[in-house]
């Protein structure tokens, strides 16, 4: 707030790329110092414009820019890990950075409804952060550590996304949903949780299933 008033110039622009209103005292009085707001997406712009009055002629949305020859050229890839066409299992992916928000305890929880439906699956965990040490210890306490695979962190995370049956985000959150239109872009049938980015990307479900944010949810799509 400080720094918007104190900056001397003619027009000011702020992006908000977040699906939940976390700041509301703050920024009630911090969007009318700026000139133009810009949304992540439309699912953004209606929360921001049911959230606070006055700005509607203020936000415009741009989405992120995704190069789909890019993402597809990447995907061609070869990755030594996978051995998976050699079996019979269902595989499974999820990408994103471990953090609470992007629900990798509920991909684990979901996991285990799998395995105990006898549902044979890998399921690649791509990325790593703050929560991976909690996801892992989850894996062990449900004794899943031969059907998750988690790589950490790989510069290229398409072959993976590729690869897979079934493309899951179980976000509590999602502003956008990058991973999610990746996906797509590579044909591969999407699950995500109810979010606002799953909403954008898949076009309230054209394009992929969106499920309750649950592990059942999950699991039943």
């Amino acid at each position: 707030t400080e720094m918007a008033a104190c900056v001397n110039t003619k027009k000011r622009i702020v992006f908000f790329r977040s699906s939940v209103d976390l700041h509301h005292d703050m920024l009630v009085n911090l969007f009318p110092k700026f000139d133009r707001i810009i949304a992540v997406s439309q699912g953004v712009k209606d929360m921001l414009c049911e959230s606070y009055s006055g700005i509607d002629d203020k936000v415009c949305v741009i989405e992120n820019y995704i190069d789909a020859d890019e993402v597809i050229n990447k995907s061609n890839e070869v990755v030594d890990v996978f051995n998976c066409y050699s079996n019979e299992k269902l595989i499974l992916a999820t990408c994103g950075r471990m953090s609470l928000e992007k629900g990798f305890d509920l991909a684990v929880e979901s996991a285990k409804h799998l395995k105990e439906s006898n549902v044979d699956f890998i399921w690649y965990f791509i990325g790593d952060g703050a929560e991976i040490n909690t996801v892992e210890q989850l894996i062990s306490e449900y004794s899943l550590t031969d059907d998750i695979v988690i790589t950490g962190y790989v510069d290229n995370p398409f072959p993976y996304i590729k690869m897979c049956d079934i493309y899951i985000q179980p976000s509590y959150h999602e502003s956008y949903g990058r991973t999610i239109k990746e996906a797509v872009i590579l044909g591969k049938p999407v699950v995500s949780t109810d979010t606002v980015g799953a909403h954008t990307v898949l076009e309230d479900g054209r394009y992929g299933e969106i499920v309750q944010i649950s592990p059942d949810g999950i699991t039943r799509s």
